[in-house]
C-alpha cells in the first residue's frame, strides 16, 4: 500500500510511505495484513504463523528474519484494502495492534531475540514499544488541569526562560518530523489520531502488568446501516472529560487570579498554562467534531461511478445510468417505472466485463424525467460478483488516486 503522491492522506500514510521504506533498508520490513506474499519454505521453517500474539503478521515475520530470510517492501500500489468504517472499528483494531505489540515485547522481546541483526532489533523494538509514548501524552493532557486548579507548577520555572527554550524545541520537532516523513505526517491530524488512541493505548499498556491470553478479534470493515456517531462519543469519554476539565480549570484559575488569590498562578506562568489548557481543549473539540462528521451508513462503501446500462422490470425496459456502486448494491437513474420493494434486472458494463444482476429496490425518488433508484443485489452470480470486485478495487479505486494526484499537480 502506498499513498505518497497518489492517494489521499490517511492515518497510515507515514507508516507505508516513510517508515516501511526505512525498515526495508535494514531488512526489517514486515508482513502487514493481506498485502503480502510469503515463501512457503520460510513459513514452514518457523513452524507456521506465530499465534503467540494477536499481531501474528509482525510476530511471524520477526521469526522469519531471525531465521536469516530477507524481505522486500514493494513501494507501489498493487492492492486496495478495506479500512475500519468508524471510530468503534478503528479503535478495536488499534487496541488489538497495541496489545499484540506489547505481547511480543513481553514474551519475545526483539532486543533479546537470537538471529536478528542489531538493526532489525532496533527496528522491531520501535514497532512494539511505540505504545509507551502515550503515557507522556496522557501526562501532557492532565498537567494543565492540576496546575490551574491548585496553583502548583510541574517545574520551578515556568516563565520566559522556559518559553524561550520550549517554543524552538516544539517548532523544530514539528519541522523535523515533517522533513523526515516527507510530509506524510501532518502535525494536527497526527495529534488528533494520537488523542483518539490515547485510552486504548493506556489499556494495552496495562496488559503488560496484567498478562493474560488475548483472543484474536477480527476488525469490522463494513457498516450496519445505522448512525453511530453519538454512540461513538462514548469511546472517547475520558478524552472529552479531560477536555472539559481543561476549560473548567482555566476558568477557575482566571477567576481566582482576578480575585487576587495569592496561591494562584499569575503573569507569564498563568498565560503559558492557560494556552496549554486551551490547546488541549481545542484538540479534544477537533476530535469530537471528527467523530460527529457524517460518513456513509451503508453496509459496504459505494464508489461514485458513471456507467451505462439497462434496467428491466416486467415488460418494461430502458436505459439506466449507474451513479454509485459496490459489490452488493448500486444506485442508478432510469426512466423505467418501479417502486421500493420491486425486484428489477440490471445489466451494465464494468470496464471490459458485463454485469447482470437482480436488484431489490430500497429507495426511489423522482428527479425530472427519470427516477433515482437505490437497491441491493440479490442472487448475484459468481462471475458478476468477481467482475464487480475486480472493477471496483483493481481499476476504479486506483483511478481515484490518480485523479487526486492530477488535481493536486494542477
Amino acid at each position: 500500500v502506498r499513498s505518497r503522491g497518489e492517494s489521499p492522506w490517511h492515518e497510515q500514510s507515514v507508516f507505508y510511505d516513510a517508515i516501511m521504506p526505512g525498515k526495508d533498508r535494514w531488512n526489517a520490513a514486515f508482513w502487514c495484513g493481506s498485502g503480502a506474499i510469503l515463501r512457503r519454505t520460510a513459513l514452514e521453517g518457523v513452524d507456521g504463523v506465530d499465534t503467540r500474539s494477536v499481531t501474528e503478521d509482525m510476530h511471524t515475520c520477526m521469526s522469519i528474519h531471525a531465521a536469516g530470510w530477507t524481505t522486500l517492501y514493494h513501494d507501489d500500489e498493487l492492492a486496495v484494502g478495506i479500512a475500519p468504517d468508524d471510530a468503534n472499528a478503528f479503535l478495536k483494531q488499534r487496541l488489538r495492534w497495541a496489545q499484540g505489540a506489547l505481547q511480543i515485547l513481553r514474551n519475545d522481546n526483539p532486543l533479546a531475540k537470537r538471529g536478528l541483526t542489531w538493526r532489525q532489533r532496533v527496528s522491531y523494538f520501535s514497532s512494539v514499544a511505540y505504545v509507551f509514548e502515550y503515557i507522556p501524552k496522557a501526562i501532557y493532557l492532565v498537567t494543565p488541569i492540576i496546575a490551574l486548579l491548585v496553583g502548583a507548577l510541574p517545574m520551578t520555572n515556568m516563565g520566559w526562560n522556559l518559553l524561550f527554550r520550549f517554543l524552538p524545541y516544539w517548532a523544530l520537532g514539528i519541522i523535523t518530523s515533517r522533513l523526515l516523513t516527507g510530509g506524510t505526517n501532518p502535525h494536527m491530524e497526527s495529534e488528533r489520531f494520537h488523542l483518539l488512541k490515547l485510552w486504548i493505548a493506556l489499556r494495552a499498556t496495562a496488559s503488560v502488568l496484567l498478562p493474560g491470553r488475548l483472543a484474536f478479534e477480527v476488525t469490522p470493515k463494513s457498516g450496519d446501516g445505522a448512525d453511530h456517531r453519538l454512540a461513538n462519543l462514548s469511546l472517547i469519554k475520558w478524552q472529552i472529560v479531560a477536555g472539559v476539565m481543561n476549560v473548567v480549570a482555566l476558568a477557575w484559575a482566571v477567576a481566582w487570579w482576578r480575585a487576587g488569590a495569592a496561591w494562584q498562578l499569575s503573569g507569564i506562568s498563568l498565560a503559558i498554562t492557560a494556552a496549554w489548557a486551551l490547546y488541549n481543549a481545542g484538540l479534544v473539540a477537533s476530535l469530537v467534531r471528527s467523530i460527529l462528521a457524517r460518513h456513509h451508513r451503508r453496509h459496504v462503501y459505494r464508489f461514485d461511478v458513471s456507467l451505462s446500462g439497462n434496467m428491466s422490470f416486467g415488460k418494461l425496459s430502458g436505459s439506466a445510468h449507474i451513479i454509485d456502486l459496490s459489490a452488493i448494491g448500486a444506485g442508478w437513474d432510469s426512466a423505467v417505472e418501479a417502486a421500493p420493494g420491486d425486484l428489477v434486472s440490471l445489466r451494465f458494463h464494468a470496464s471490459t466485463a458485463t454485469v447482470i444482476a437482480k436488484a431489490r429496490i430500497a429507495t426511489a425518488r423522482r428527479e425530472g424525467d427519470v427516477t433515482q433508484y437505490g437497491g441491493e443485489f440479490e442472487g448475484l452470480s459468481e462471475p458478476s460478483r468477481r467482475a464487480l470486485v475486480l472493477y471496483l478495487y483493481q481499476q476504479h479505486a486506483p483511478s481515484l488516486f490518480e485523479t487526486d494526484a492530477a488535481s493536486a499537480a494542477a
